[in-house]
């Protein structure tokens, strides 16, 4: 029988290596679970800040062009829809940009003015979505003349109004109340942008209309295609402003009926804005 002969520097070799490989095994654990994830979300935040500034800048823009109306004026508004990442770790996260045609009674966007027989309906919608991963899901919108701030997530949607043009409370006719519906027709979708670069939408004006009628112990209809936009901040907003001009809002089934026992004066402003994607 033959003896057997271990040398000790094999073995020490062989310990040695299983030895790196748990070390490496576990560093690479660690960069995974932990690194990776904590320097996505900070990566992500702050791509998601950018997303909130151009949506502000358009917001502004709009305003900028509605208050200074004059008709094929142009503004610009860059978008940078993809996060930083970590090479060999993970990929870039990814914006998209969704812009909707005002077009049919239930599309995205769509608000109407009723009284009587007139019936003043506008549209349209650019909806930006984040789309992350390890931050928190956020989408940014612009409809009914005001940006809506919305965070996606497993039990639905959390949203909440930036900023609105679209209801304002002027100086009093005569001592009778007067107030303007501001609404914006937003056409050139449907167009959907999401290639991971810069991209820039361009807003230019195309025409500008405008209604004013009195209501006399009458009522006026708003009619939009989102009962949270309506009920959540349309609705709440009047309500605390009702009592300045004694105006009776009330809300049923997608429509807010604005009441008033008197005289009040109504101006409908309507601007129509072209939406396309900037090749400069």
């Amino acid at each position: 029988m033959k003896n057997v002969f271990y040398k000790e520097e094999g073995v020490a070799s062989a310990v040695g290596t299983i030895f790196a490989i748990l070390i490496f095994v576990t560093v690479l654990g660690i960069v995974i679970t932990t690194y990776v994830p904590a320097t996505m979300q900070s990566y992500e935040e702050q791509y998601s800040e950018g997303i909130l500034n151009s949506m502000v800048q358009l917001t502004s823009d709009i305003s900028f062009l509605i208050s200074n109306y004059r008709t094929q004026s142009v503004l610009l508004v860059p978008f940078d829809l993809a996060s930083n990442y970590v090479p060999l770790f993970s990929t870039p996260t990814y914006g998209s940009i969704n812009i909707t045609p005002p077009t049919g009674t239930n599309a995205e966007g769509t608000i109407s003015i009723i009284y009587n027989n007139n019936n003043i309906t506008v549209g349209g919608s650019i909806q930006v979505y984040t789309n992350n991963r390890y931050f928190t899901d956020e989408e940014y919108i612009y409809e009914y003349s005001s940006l809506i701030y919305n965070q996606v997530g497993s039990g639905g949607k959390i949203g909440s109004v930036m900023e609105s043009q679209l209801f304002s409370i002027n100086t009093p006719v005569e001592s009778h109340p007067n107030i303007t519906i501001t609404l914006v027709n937003l056409v050139g979708g449907p167009l959907v942008l999401g290639s991971g670069s810069p991209v820039t939408i361009s807003l230019e004006t195309l025409a500008r209309s405008y209604y004013s009628f009195m209501i006399q112990n009458s009522s006026i209809t708003i009619k939009a295609y989102s009962n949270q936009f309506l009920n959540k901040y349309l609705y709440s907003y009047l309500n605390q402003s009702a009592g300045s001009f004694s105006l009776i809002p009330n809300f049923n089934d997608g429509e807010i009926s604005l009441s008033f026992n008197g005289v009040m004066f109504v101006n409908v402003l309507v601007y129509t804005i072209f939406i396309s994607q900037s090749q400069f």
